[in-house]
């Protein structure tokens, strides 16, 4: 409606939704806004994977999201949130009570949560901040909108928690997260096993974190056991 365009904001740094993001910044004439680092400052964990090919390393913001350091544009406010876990720069962006929610919270999906890049420990918290909020709705990066904000929350949660319990039930012996795909996701489409075994390792680093597995070895693809 003639109205200028005043920012182009990326929620993560993965290719599906920052690829196009610079050129039409610079076509529009706006800044581009992003985390200062795609992987949120920290330090890839654990060492020995690959970084994956759909982290767009090179994306560079004109100026950096903060987290709770708002947002002024002419009509309104936003108000960036750092939610890592998908990816560690992954922000949502709040308007009030609504919250466009990236990949961090979708109605269709869950979200893959798969290591380097990926860190289970860091995606649950953020969901429990989430949950912490009242938000009468959510506009997520991918599907339609989510008008029950809550339900969806704590059904992604209870999904998180009873995934960790069925890992650990599984490992009466050593397995690898390999091993683990066809027990924990029964009639899985073949092409998502590499998602599947990169959600299993996600949740066995945490619990490693926390001392209720041990892994055979230092190997990364080393089979896991429960202490």
């Amino acid at each position: 409606a003639g109205r200028p365009v005043e920012a182009v904001i990326v929620t993560h740094a993965h290719r599906d939704h920052s690829a196009l993001a610079p050129r039409l910044a610079h076509r529009l004439g706006a800044p581009l806004l992003a985390a200062a680092d795609p992987h949120g400052g920290r330090a890839l964990h654990p060492k020995g994977l690959p970084p994956g090919a759909s982290i767009d390393a090179a994306l560079r913001p004109d100026l950096p999201l903060r987290d709770g350091a708002p947002l002024p544009f002419a009509e309104f406010t936003l108000q960036p949130l750092h939610t890592p876990g998908h990816l560690g720069g992954h922000f949502c962006l709040a308007l009030d009570d609504l919250l466009f929610s990236g990949d961090n919270v979708m109605g269709w999906s869950t979200s893959v949560v798969t290591p380097p890049e990926g860190d289970m420990a860091a995606y649950r918290a953020s969901l429990a901040r989430l949950a912490a909020q009242g938000w009468r709705r959510m506009l997520p990066g991918h599907g339609p909108e989510i008008a029950d904000p809550a339900h969806r929350l704590a059904t992604l949660i209870a999904h998180r928690n009873t995934r960790e319990a069925e890992i650990l039930q599984a490992l009466t012996a050593p397995a690898r997260p390999k091993d683990l795909v066809a027990q924990l996701y029964p009639g899985l489409d073949p092409r998502l096993a590499s998602a599947a075994e990169g959600n299993i390792l996600a949740h066995l680093l945490q619990l490693e974190t926390e001392g209720r597995v041990e892994r055979q070895s230092e190997d990364i693809a080393a089979a896991f056991l429960r202490r």
